[in-house]
């Protein structure tokens, strides 16, 4: 019998990802992140890295970028509402 343990997942929120992802900008003339059909807003950047917040209110989803490569990787915290983006 198979059981579920979170450990096995530990390292999928610790390790980054080269994945697409794009920047868009928004209407303030800033940089939104755009993935995986969600949309984020910057919430700080660090010299290596940027943190970046779902920009849907009340959802605690968030991804970090490394600034020298096209790497990200996914926070612990799921959507609570769907894509606002999808490709067709």
């Amino acid at each position: 019998m198979n059981t579920f343990n979170i450990s096995h997942f530990k390292n999928l929120f610790d390790s980054f990802f080269l994945v697409d992802f794009e920047l868009i900008e928004n209407r303030r003339g800033g940089l939104n992140l755009l993935f995986s059909g969600f949309v984020y807003r910057k919430k700080i950047a660090f010299a290596k890295s940027t943190n970046w917040v779902c920009l849907q209110n009340n959802c605690n989803a968030r991804v970090v970028t490394k600034n020298d490569s096209s790497s990200i990787r996914v926070g612990k915290n799921c959507h609570n509402h769907p894509p606002k983006y999808v490709n067709k």
